[in-house]
């Protein structure tokens, strides 16, 4: 037997009322009439068999079906869309999209596109954020949403089937702190120091634990144990964190130039290691070849490729 499926106009006016709670809100987001989203959701319900929403006086109220429906009407919505704007730039030749770790996009890229922008005005910049675990590209492999971007920007060893990359810069990783957290806490002077401290970590366990471990036993005082630690995830917070004087994180060398050139942060010592991961500018190989691709690729090398300089 075929099953019918809800169209989108319906799934939209279930979304919206279910997020604003109100028929009225739902209509003006929309651009329609009230009348409209009423009938689109009581289509919706005649489909599922059951009611979406219940009145108590003026309020409105989900119901259990209504509930569990609206997650996966709100995940269909935004995949759509999503494949509808990749669909459209690939084929408007003036659209670059750029799919980045979200660290890497607050910390280097963003900062940098007016550069690139300057360079090429005529191509129209879209960039998509990843949490490390929701990227396309990862270390299980590359999933085929890779291919949706004309490039990414991705942590790893730089090997992703079907993928050319371009290494932007070793990474390293030292110690890093705000100024002001020496000056109103314990001193800082030698690695030992650091016992004494609190220190910032990152949520996210792929790295070994932020590399502390290695980096306290390059530094000679391997199996130190700290005052107190703090997590954060993402990496981003964990960086402002260590901005705000929360305490000393270890730093990747890609990340923190900015906020060491401008004196947010700190080196206190001059120890660091490098890592066996690094940025890389990964390429869709059947696009490595396209203008756009190869002009953001040079820049990016250029732009991005200082790192060591930390």
């Amino acid at each position: 037997m075929r099953r019918n499926l809800p169209s989108i106009s319906s799934l939209r006016a279930f979304e919206a009322t279910g997020r604003h709670l109100s028929f009225t809100r739902a209509a003006i987001e929309l651009g329609i009439t009230q009348g409209a989203v009423s009938q689109r959701i009581a289509k919706l319900e005649a489909l599922l068999g059951g009611k979406l929403f219940i009145r108590d006086g003026n309020t409105l109220h989900l119901t259990s079906v209504g509930s569990s429906f609206l997650l996966s009407a709100r995940d269909t919505i935004v995949r759509l869309a999503g494949a509808t704007d990749h669909a459209i730039e690939r084929e408007r030749g003036n659209t670059l999209s750029i799919g980045c770790l979200a660290t890497f996009a607050v910390k280097r890229l963003i900062p940098s596109l007016n550069d690139f922008r300057d360079q090429h005005p005529d191509l129209s910049i879209r960039v998509r954020s990843f949490a490390p675990n929701e990227s396309p590209l990862n270390i299980h492999g590359v999933n085929p949403a890779a291919h949706e971007y004309d490039v990414h920007i991705q942590f790893g060893s730089g090997t992703w089937p079907g993928m050319e990359s371009f290494k932007l810069a070793d990474e390293f990783v030292f110690p890093v702190c705000s100024p002001a957290l020496p000056q109103r806490s314990a001193r800082l002077k030698r690695p030992r120091d650091l016992q004494n401290h609190r220190v910032i970590l990152n949520a996210y366990p792929i790295t070994g634990y932020d590399y502390w471990p290695l980096w306290l036993e390059d530094a000679g005082v391997g199996g130190m144990t700290f005052q107190e630690e703090m997590f954060f995830d993402p990496l981003y917070c964990a960086i402002q964190a260590a901005v705000d004087g929360l305490g000393v994180i270890m730093g990747r060398s890609s990340l923190v130039g900015g906020d060491l050139k401008n004196g947010r942060l700190i080196k206190p010592f001059e120890s660091r290691i490098r890592t066996p991961l690094s940025y890389y500018v990964v390429v869709p190989r059947e696009r490595v070849k396209v203008d756009k691709v190869e002009q953001f690729c040079n820049w990016a090398r250029s732009a991005f490729g200082d790192s060591n300089s930390s």
